[in-house]
């Protein structure tokens, strides 16, 4: 439903990466890009979904991250390895996932579903070299997706990433990450979704959009204290979609959104820091209406990887605030959290929480489709998930799950929400290949004027091996 600040790429290079915190040598549990390149997780959800402006959040698993595509769990690893494949240092993981889904509501509508069963190949290649002192890691792949009857559907992503950590000195490290995504919004997200009194319009094929994000935080430690001040910028780009063959200008969605975060942590337990942080953002759109600048003030706990550890990851909660620009915005200030956990409870059950809550921008108030100079309006997002996974044998994992996202539009009588509710099955039949089978539900309602509701439900099947 908006444009998307993910301030979150940078709390994990200025939260996890002070795991060095704990110890005099290289962090060897920093996340690498392939973890982060968010459009990886539309094998587990058949979606790939951009931050930019938009005016309705992805209703089925992207957009804020599903409680799925939260933290792995502890044990997956264990049946899921393979060593890799080793050149002049560099290590080498080729995989190739195959994969096809039910959709039983394709163009997200309240009457008249549409459904069709699609077919998806995605080959994939990460990259990883270490020492000492140093860590690189890329990841990239090309996914084509062919839909048996609905062929406006049929589409290409792709993406790729770099990103690596230094140890400058044994007590400063720097970490840097770029990522390049190429995909298309999902039905019933975006520009066609239905502003308030407005008839619906429907897109000839689904929006196409390219992204560029990259983040880079230098964090530094003195005995118990330790310091994370880091950059991050997101530069998004849509396509012109068409309708009846006539295309409908995206420009305005275009922009860059940058933020500036700076952390101070002080270790309380081994691998357990509390902190502070402070981060101010612009957001720069191709139509000024909806630029705005903000800020938020938050402090939470950190808990890093380690030998032994229950917990990890991280929340925080606090103030926020953002002005905007358009005089039909108005300035949003009010409290925030966000959360990235995952927990150990048992030897065989993990739980993963995630959740967010962030001020936004959207179109959804402007009387006529595609004309938004002088119009739009600011939102409040709020959303939370939870995922349970329990290893069942030693090669079978089963897990169950639901996210709740409510999006408050600022100023007009809208409030739309989306439940999400997911169950999955994966098996390990031997370490180099996984199946898996994903089911996920949507449910979506709205108070806008004209909105009606819909459901979605998407049965995905898929066998993912590595070589």
């Amino acid at each position: 439903m908006a444009s998307k600040l993910r301030i979150c790429a940078l709390a994990l290079l200025a939260g996890t990466s002070s795991a060095f915190a704990q110890s005099p040598g290289p962090a060897t549990d920093t996340q690498g890009p392939n973890q982060n390149l968010n459009a990886a997780a539309s094998i587990a959800s058949p979606v790939m979904q951009p931050s930019g402006l938009r005016t309705t959040t992805q209703p089925l698993a992207a957009g804020p991250p599903t409680a799925a595509q939260a933290v792995p769990t502890y044990w997956e690893p264990l049946n899921n390895q393979t060593p890799g494949h080793v050149v002049d240092g560099w290590t080498f993981f080729p995989m190739v996932t195959g994969a096809t889904y039910f959709d039983d509501n394709v163009f997200a509508t309240p009457t008249n579903r549409r459904s069709d069963w699609a077919f998806l190949v995605r080959p994939e290649l990460a990259v990883t070299k270490g020492g000492q002192d140093y860590g690189i890691e890329a990841h990239a792949y090309v996914e084509g997706r062919k839909y048996a009857t609905l062929s406006s559907e049929d589409q290409v992503n792709g993406g790729a990433s770099l990103g690596g950590t230094v140890m400058l000195d044994k007590d400063t490290q720097f970490q840097g990450r770029a990522q390049y995504q190429h995909g298309h919004e999902d039905r019933g997200v975006g520009e066609e979704a239905q502003p308030s009194g407005a008839p619906a319009t429907v897109f000839d094929h689904p929006v196409a959009f390219d992204q560029i994000d990259t983040a880079a935080a230098l964090n530094h430690r003195h005995d118990r204290w330790w310091t994370s001040v880091g950059g991050a910028a997101t530069v998004i780009h849509f396509a012109n979609p068409t309708i009846a063959g006539m295309a409908q200008d995206q420009s305005f969605r275009d922009g860059v959104i940058a933020a500036a975060p700076l952390r101070v942590g002080y270790v309380v337990a081994p691998f357990t820091s509390v902190f502070v942080e402070g981060t101010p953002n612009t957001r720069r759109f191709e139509v000024s209406n909806f630029d705005s600048t903000g800020y938020r003030v938050v402090g939470g706990m950190l808990f890093e990887p380690g030998q032994g550890q229950r917990v990890k990851g991280e929340f925080f909660a606090g103030y926020m605030n953002q002005n905007y620009r358009g005089m039909t915005f108005q300035d949003i200030s009010t409290w925030t959290f966000g959360a990235s956990m995952a927990l150990l409870l048992t030897d065989r059950l993990t739980m993963s929480l995630q959740g967010n809550r962030q001020a936004l921008e959207t179109a959804l108030t402007c009387a006529v489709p595609n004309v938004v100079v002088g119009c739009g309006s600011s939102l409040i997002e709020t959303w939370g998930g939870a995922r349970f996974d329990y290893l069942v044998l030693n090669n079978l994992v089963v897990g169950a799950g639901a996210t709740y996202l409510v999006d408050d539009v600022i100023g007009a009588a809208r409030r739309d929400t989306y439940l999400r509710p997911l169950f999955s099955v994966k098996y390990f039949p031997t370490p180099w290949l996984t199946l898996g089978f994903d089911y996920r539900n949507l449910n979506y309602e709205s108070t806008g004027f004209a909105v009606p509701g819909y459901a979605r439900n998407v049965y995905l099947f898929s066998a993912t091996a590595r070589f």
